[in-house]
Parts: structure tokens; sequence; C-alpha cells
């Protein structure tokens, strides 16, 4: 560890991880973004705290976004006094080996230690959506961020009537996420069928005619041309989108939390990734799996 800096910030006592929809210079990416964010942020600060003999705590703060009408907010005592001008937390990372003689973890630790030694706060409000730098993700920092996103009363019921309607028990169904491309979504342009036949031709080999699967999508013609249960929705981007409708963020909280309650995970992107549906999976230990060859997409929306 001798080539590792020294970490002299004594003021730094807390880091928060803020979501909401517009920072000082970028518009917040989704939900899942931000869970991995977290999932980040924890990682870090530990090995900061571990190997630089300090205590700097993590929290999570949702209060300035619409979600948090519909989560029981437990976020921080501390108050943010100027939300707009949040900006990004940034450091060169990449996954590594959870090993301190590893040069890899020795790169992250000293960009960790040189980017909080900057940091002359007490409580760090800023963004992050990084990518964790370890594989493993530790059983107590997901309980962690669970703890910080429980739905409440509202967003429950909801919930609990979606299961009822659909005649689906938690843990008793599989899901379906099927994220199609953000500019024919927000706002929705039609879909041509043979777009959504390209994508049913790679999903159908993945399922077992004994489960029941229910669909989540961020598109609704693609709940009108699939069988699969699913529920009519508002649907939203919560960081992209400027103005949401109540319903619709509920409806987009909904989702992450029918995701939650499935036994399992088959994803489809026409990005080849989406943190909507694996953030979900690694926060909740849900079985995952993802199509990675997507269909060409059309040269204009909606064919």
């Amino acid at each position: 560890m001798e080539k590792v800096s020294a970490y002299t910030n004594t003021r730094l006592k807390k880091v928060i991880n803020v979501y909401q929809q517009q920072f000082r210079d970028f518009k917040a990416p989704g939900f899942g973004d931000y869970i991995r964010g977290c999932f980040h942020m924890l990682q870090v600060l530990r090995i900061l705290n571990k190997y630089r003999n300090t205590n700097v705590l993590f929290d999570m703060d949702i209060r300035n976004h619409p979600m948090s009408k519909f989560i029981e907010v437990r976020g921080p005592v501390e108050t943010c006094t100027n939300y707009p001008m949040l900006g990004n937390y940034f450091i060169d990372s990449l996954e590594v080996k959870n090993d301190p003689d590893d040069m890899g973890f020795q790169f992250i630790l000293n960009n960790v230690i040189n980017f909080f030694n900057k940091i002359q706060e007490e409580t760090y409000f800023t963004f992050c959506c990084k990518f964790p730098v370890f594989e493993k993700i530790e059983e107590e920092d997901k309980e962690f961020i669970r703890q910080r996103l429980l739905p409440n009363d509202v967003l429950k019921e909801s919930i609990e009537q979606t299961l009822r309607t659909l005649d689906l028990q938690k843990g008793g169904y599989s899901v379906v996420h099927i994220r199609i491309r953000d500019e024919v979504s927000f706002p929705p342009v039609a879909l041509a069928d043979s777009r959504m036949k390209d994508i049913e031709k790679l999903l159908t080999p993945k399922l077992d005619s004994s489960k029941k699967y229910l669909l989540i999508t961020n598109h609704n013609d693609i709940k009108r041309y699939f069988q699969f249960a699913s529920v009519p929705s508002h649907i939203c981007h919560v960081g992209q989108d400027a103005t949401p409708t109540d319903e619709a963020v509920r409806d987009t909280m909904m989702d992450f939390y029918l995701m939650a309650y499935s036994n399992s995970i088959i994803a489809y992107s026409e990005y080849c990734f989406t943190g909507f549906s694996l953030e979900c999976s690694k926060l909740f230990n849900i079985p995952y799996e993802i199509i990675t060859s997507p269909p060409t997409p059309p040269p204009f929306p909606g064919l």
C-alpha cells in the first residue's frame, strides 16, 4: 500500500448521493443508474475508511425528486441548501480485485483519496452513477439501500391492488422487461409490428410455458402486442422527463417494485443494457438474464 496517497481531509464527515431531475449542468440519468452509483459510493467509502483510518459516512437523498411522494423518505437529517447547483461526482474507476496489494485496487483508492481530499465540506451532496469497483456487492450495502427506498402506503396499495388484479403472488412470477429506445418512448411513437416481431423471436426461446410472466416496458405498444400479463399504466423516464405527472412517477416506481417481487427477470434492451431492471435484480437478489443480440434499430422512429 506504499503507493497510495495520504488522506488529509479532517473536515469531511458524510457523502450524500442525491437523486433529482436536474443538476447544475446535466439532467439525471435513470433510477437504476442512481442505485448503481450508490453501490459504488458505499464500496469506495468502505475502503477509504478501512485503509485510511477515517469514518466518512454515506446516505441517500431523494427528497427533491417527485418519487419522494411514493417512497418512505428516510434520508439524511442534513439539509441541502442549494439543490440546483449540485454537480457530478467523478473519478476514473474500473472494476478491480478487492485486494489491497492489487495495482487496480491501489489505483481506485488513490483516485478516491485525491478526490475527497479536495472536498472541504462537512457534508458533501453530489450525484453519483459510477459502476461498482468490486464485482461482489455486500449484502449490508444492498440492505442499506433497500431501507432507503421503501414504498410508502400509497405505493404499497397500488402494488397490492395490481397483484390482486393480475392474480399474481409475490415471488410467484417472472418478469419480462423490454426496454425500447428513449427517442421513440418519451414521448411515445407508434411501433411497427415488424419491430416487435423481431423482439418476440429473441424472447420466445427464453420462455417457460409453465411459468407466469409479467411484462414491464417503457412503451405501451409493447404491452398491446405481447400476450403477457401487464398493467395499463402511465410511463415516464424519472430522470429525463422534465415534468412527469404524479401518476407516471407512481406507475414507474410500481414497475420497479413489481420486478423486485418477482422470482426472475428476463430483459431485452435496444441498448443491450438496461439499468432499471439490472440494478433492481442486484438490489433484491433476483436471477437475471439479458438478451444482448437486438435487431438492427430502424432508420426512422417506429419503422
